[in-house]
């Protein structure tokens, strides 16, 4: 999702509810992280994603879903979607699925980056220890050279 296009909905839904950003902000983020965030400058995180949503009340659905410029028909999945798919996988055991959702999203222009790089290394990390068990070196190597790739990345790695 493009971040203006969120920051825009943000700002609709808060200046519908006739608040200002200081009423929206509370005590859970400054006023200047608002505005970054209603501007594009910034994703918010998926709590405080949750935490604008709750306030602004307007379902986290309708402000991630993607549009089709060509045709302003809802993407099939919204980018939240994915993510709970993803986290459902990962719960789930299914490692191999969780990386398969969520790499596509492991641009850090996507509101979901910070939260799919750190379920997909997780699900890397337990994927060398069923390939240590089969005893598949190839695929342990592989694994860790791909878990390795996301240190650092996003705010939970």
């Amino acid at each position: 999702m493009n971040g203006i296009i969120l920051g825009k909905k943000l700002k609709e839904a808060r200046l519908a509810r006739k608040m200002t950003q200081s009423d929206v902000v509370g005590g859970y983020i400054t006023r200047n992280m608002l505005s970054q965030i209603e501007s594009g400058a910034a994703f918010p995180s998926i709590r405080t994603l949750e935490y604008l949503s709750g306030v602004l009340e307007v379902p986290m659905s309708e402000l991630v879903t993607q549009t089709n410029t060509e045709n302003a028909e809802p993407a099939a999945q919204s980018v939240l979607d994915e993510l709970i798919r993803g986290k459902e996988a990962y719960k789930n055991g299914d490692f191999e699925q969780a990386v398969n959702i969520l790499s596509a999203y492991l641009e850090e222009s996507n509101p979901i980056y910070d939260e799919s790089a750190a379920i997909i290394y997780h699900a890397r990390t337990e994927l060398i220890k069923k390939y240590e068990e089969d005893g598949d070196a190839e695929a342990v190597n592989r694994e860790k050279k791909a878990a390795a790739s996301l240190e650092g990345k996003g705010v939970y790695l």
